[in-house]
């Protein structure tokens, strides 16, 4: 009979010869045991779908244009444009400025326009097609089924605008000829808005989680999609016949006699302040708002 140094020998030899195989055993057995109860125990932390929708109301308000161009870097082409339009604006049916619609003859040098990197996010969450808010920037939710969500990231990435706003011709502007029945609109600038969406499904079993996930309203949501992109082009824009002195009336128009004074001291060359100029965009602006919305979702044509 073998003592022990003869039997544990030959032994001990094949376990320190087989060692990593034993090690990577003794190491993977716990591991898929803790990896099996991590699948059957794991949580998200919950997110709300539709969360905080007054952040996109900012995006209802805006006027939003498509361009056709065979020219190089056509959206700087857009600021100083004069859209005219019917007015009002045919109900239902997008506008088409061409050339015989907008007036090019008042943009102004490329070296007199500011081109600035916003790099602003103005919303992040994740949404439902339920999402009522954000206007044509959030179409892309009309795609989504019932058991579909989608998470989003809208940005402002630059707008164009005039590098200093004392130089919009605005004499020129005010002795522009407009016919009866016609709307002229100035665009003093451009913004590009980029929006980015992941597509998720409701998963409905344990197994298909993988790739990106989260859970809301009780649900868990999956993704192996890659994100998906839209741009959007909005205009600021307002209506050339506030120029005029005459033009509003107190009831409708609250600003009407601040932009009247503004507008008579630039009409009478004394020149205006940096802040006075600041200050009669914004009452422009303000009392442009329907008379921009004729422009939206139109197509501007440029050559």
């Amino acid at each position: 009979m073998p003592n022990f140094t003869q039997w544990a020998g030959p032994v001990w030899s094949g376990v320190r010869a087989h060692w990593g195989v034993i090690a990577a055993v003794l190491v993977l057995l716990p591991l898929g045991y803790t990896i099996g109860q991590w699948r059957s125990s794991v949580r998200f932390q919950e997110s709300a779908l539709d969360d905080k929708p007054q952040q996109l109301s900012i995006l209802t308000d805006r006027s939003t244009v498509k361009l056709s161009s065979t020219g190089k870097q056509p959206i700087l082409a857009i600021v100083g444009l004069v859209l005219v339009s019917d007015s009002p604006a045919p109900v239902g049916k997008p506008q088409v400025f061409d050339s015989a619609r907008a007036l090019v003859e008042f943009r102004p040098a490329r070296e007199a326009l500011l081109l600035d990197p916003i790099n602003n996010v103005l919303y992040e969450g994740k949404v439902s097609r339920n999402l009522s808010a954000g206007g044509g920037y959030t179409t892309f939710t009309s795609q989504l089924s019932e058991d579909q969500a989608a998470e989003v990231v809208i940005k402002d990435d630059f707008s164009i605008s005039y590098n200093d706003t004392q130089k919009i011709p605005y004499d020129k502007l005010r002795q522009i000829k407009r016919e009866p029945g016609k709307s002229y609109c100035f665009i003093e600038s451009v913004t590009l808005t980029s929006i980015a969406y992941r597509k998720f499904r409701k998963s409905t079993s344990k197994s298909e989680l993988s790739g990106m996930a989260f859970s809301a309203n009780g649900n868990v949501f999956v993704s192996t999609e890659e994100f998906g992109y839209d741009a959007k082009l909005s205009v600021g824009a307002w209506d050339i016949s506030l120029l005029s002195s005459t033009t509003g009336a107190q009831q409708l128009d609250p600003g009407h006699a601040e932009r009247r004074r503004l507008v008579r001291k630039q009409v009478e060359n004394r020149g205006l302040t940096h802040e006075e100029t600041g200050r009669l965009l914004t009452l422009l602006r303000q009392q442009s708002k329907s008379a921009v919305k004729a422009v939206h979702n139109a197509t501007i044509v440029l050559k």
